[in-house]
């Protein structure tokens, strides 16, 4: 379907992607050896962010240096439909380019240019994040305003050729394109993407409308209509479309207003981010398993793999703090070194395995007996440090108690003479951490040395 040159211009205005069309200059030999831009709309500048002013008449090659292999190029790129794709840097954008090259007119050549900017930064962080364990771009914002929309344009071309271009622009659009009568939303014209991502052909779509096909609800259309009379123009909304088959299709929507002589039509570009909604998913799905490691990882670099408590350089740690915290504010402070009696005899009588178990047991029956802000950690062997926060010897020797009384009763299949522990128990005195940890292991070897399953103090 054809429509009017200003219908055409409003369209490639409302492009999110850069659109800029060159004359192929033709040396002797026939050949293409660059491209002059004469053409190009508000969303080019923007991707590629250089001056408007000063790339009229600059040459394909000086704009994207080093980016195309002009040998046969020509030839290469015909208006029966070929094109070519490219990726770039733009250094005055700071933003990475796909380039798409057509030729709507024999000696013509029309570059699209596509945002990939995310893309490349969710490619990168999908690598990163599998090391350590299609194509979707962010629509831009607001571009220049309607009226700067081309640099002298009927100086520039014909307006045949203008039409013939601006179609391709529409055509050719990886965005869903559509152009409907404002009242009633029936589809006049829609462009390949449309019924590519859709999954309708042109004659189910042509003279119908968008509510009627299910793409849009009522609501969603009445919306629409709504935010148009009053904003005159909608950009990146975020929206759905259904398809032929049903399934939602998430994406930002972009409308404009545009009157064609007596009539009301509405142009609506709809950009699928599908793909970057998936890659985003894939991304945060990595990153939880990412978190999970690294919280795994953290818990076994402080906790002692067998038993759960704390590994010994961490309770030295945890040790540290807390006489810090004691003589800072007066406190109470009491540790514990716990001993399991006969635990070589264990490993040797029944196996490490059998060791292991009672390891297990005795850290089971410490962890029951413990508040939470009490601290426990394997200090080695079968040696425990207990750190009693904010308590007193009495009342550390009641604990020390339940934890020797417990084990005794916890009884083991193997032994008839059971599980024991000896307990050495100090209330901090003010000393510095080594020499109370010598104390607190003197008072349990004493406690060994007087019989064994018993606390010294």
């Amino acid at each position: 379907m054809h429509f009017p040159l200003d219908f055409y211009q409003a369209v490639l205005e409302n492009l999110n992607h850069g659109l800029a069309f060159f004359r192929f200059i033709i040396d002797r030999e026939a050949k293409a050896k660059d491209a002059e831009l004469f053409l190009f709309n508000p969303a080019f500048i923007k991707l590629t962010g250089l001056n408007k002013m000063d790339i009229i008449d600059r040459g394909l090659q000086d704009l994207f240096p080093g980016i195309f292999d002009w040998r046969g190029l020509l030839d290469r790129i015909r208006p029966e439909g070929n094109k070519e794709r490219r990726e770039c840097y733009a250094p005055a954008s700071s933003k990475w380019l796909l380039l798409v090259l057509f030729s709507p007119q024999p000696g013509i050549l029309g570059v699209a240019l596509h945002d990939i900017s995310e893309i490349k930064t969710a490619r990168e962080d999908n690598e990163k994040s599998t090391k350590r364990l299609s194509f979707e771009p962010r629509l831009l914002e607001e571009g220049w305003n309607r009226k700067k929309l081309l640099l002298g344009l009927s100086q520039a071309i014909s307006d045949d050729l203008s039409q013939e271009m601006f179609s391709h622009a529409f055509c050719l659009n990886p965005s869903l394109m559509s152009i409907t009568t404002f009242d009633e939303s029936i589809y006049l014209d829609i462009n390949e993407s449309f019924l590519n991502t859709l999954g309708f052909n042109r004659e189910e779509v042509i003279g119908r409308s968008c509510s009627e096909l299910g793409v849009l609800s009522v609501s969603q259309r009445l919306h629409i209509q709504k935010m148009l009379l009053e904003q005159k123009r909608i950009r990146n909304i975020e929206s759905k479309f259904r398809s032929k088959e049903g399934q939602e299709v998430p994406g930002l929507l972009s409308a404009d207003l545009i009157q064609v002589r007596d009539r009301k039509l509405l142009l609506m570009v709809f950009h699928d981010i599908t793909e970057r909604i998936r890659m985003e998913e894939e991304l945060e799905e990595k990153n939880q398993q990412l978190r999970e490691l690294n919280r795994i990882l953290k818990v076994q670099a402080v906790t002692d793999s067998l038993t759960g408590l704390y590994n010994h350089r961490q309770v030295m740690e945890k040790l540290q703090l807390e006489i810090a915290r004691a003589n800072r504010y007066q406190q109470d402070l009491t540790i514990m070194m716990l001993d399991i009696d006969h635990f070589k005899s264990i490993n040797d009588e029944f196996g490490h395995q059998v060791g292991d178990v009672v390891l297990v047991e005795v850290s089971q029956i410490i962890r029951r007996n413990l508040r939470s802000i009490d601290i426990a950690g394997r200090y080695g062997g079968e040696e425990f440090l207990i750190v009693l926060p904010q308590t007193n010897l009495n009342n550390g020797m009641q604990v020390a108690e339940r934890i020797r009384q417990q084990v005794e009763a916890e009884g083991f299949e193997e032994s008839e003479e059971g599980i024991t522990v000896s307990i050495g128990i100090s209330q901090h005195q003010g000393e510095e951490m080594a020499d109370y940890i010598e104390r607190a292991d003197q008072l349990l070897y004493r406690a060994k040395r007087e019989g064994r399953n018993r606390i010294e103090r």
